[in-house]
């Protein structure tokens, strides 16, 4: 199955996959996730918008529903729109299985983690990021310090769109950093996937279902 499915606008796409990296946000998304920071993050980058795209992908958590409307997402529809980049951004907010989003994180540019640095779900997605072998721009807590320290990825401070557009432009203006940052993320995943929970082996899938399990 494709991992492009569904545009945050209908009848827009991105333009062929390999000129523009995928900016990966992931999880089960609910209304405090940091989603709405990231999407303003791309508004400032400006013209350099058009240089990614970014993928919001994951079940949405049943508080988010309300009279049947899913509201999260459409409010993070009607935030691409009001920010100028919904060429830019799509919402794909189905119910992924594990398998799917693990092929998805897999396939990432770079994964955004503007979660809550202390809450259950945002620490879960950083470690499966991470233990995947992918370059992540991670809000600032101790473990972001941790994973991302020696080079696997970029922290930033919690809810500024001003410092996660600056180390999104980063990428952009020296691409081969995200070679480097993927070496490091890799480095780091087969220690990750033995001890990240229990000390017992779990593979990226089994990674990816705790994090879609966390509330």
């Amino acid at each position: 199955m494709s991992t492009d499915r569904a545009d945050a606008v209908p009848g827009r796409s991105f333009g062929p996959a390999r000129e523009r990296p995928r900016l990966l946000t992931w999880g089960l998304l609910r209304p405090d996730d940091g989603t709405e920071v990231a999407i303003r993050a791309i508004a400032l980058l400006g013209d350099r918008r058009r240089d990614v795209r970014y993928l919001i992908a994951g079940p949405i958590h049943p508080t988010a529903f309300s009279s049947g409307r899913d509201q999260h997402r459409e409010r993070l529809t009607r935030t691409a729109w009001e920010a100028g980049v919904a060429s830019s951004v799509r919402v794909d907010a189905v119910e992924w299985t594990p398998e799917m989003l693990a092929k998805l994180v897999a396939s990432a540019s770079v994964v955004i983690v503007s979660d809550d640095p202390f809450e259950t779900t945002a620490s879960a997605v950083l470690t499966a990021s991470v233990a995947a072998g992918r370059p992540v721009i991670a809000a600032a807590s101790p473990q972001a310090v941790e994973l991302l320290g020696d080079g696997a990825g970029i922290v930033v401070p919690p809810g500024d769109p001003v410092a996660l557009a600056a180390a999104i432009e980063s990428i952009l203006d020296r691409p081969a950093s995200l070679e480097t940052m993927a070496s490091q993320a890799r480095q780091r995943a087969a220690s990750l996937a033995w001890s990240a929970l229990d000390g017992q082996h779990r593979s990226l899938r089994d990674l990816v279902a705790i994090a879609l399990e966390a509330r």
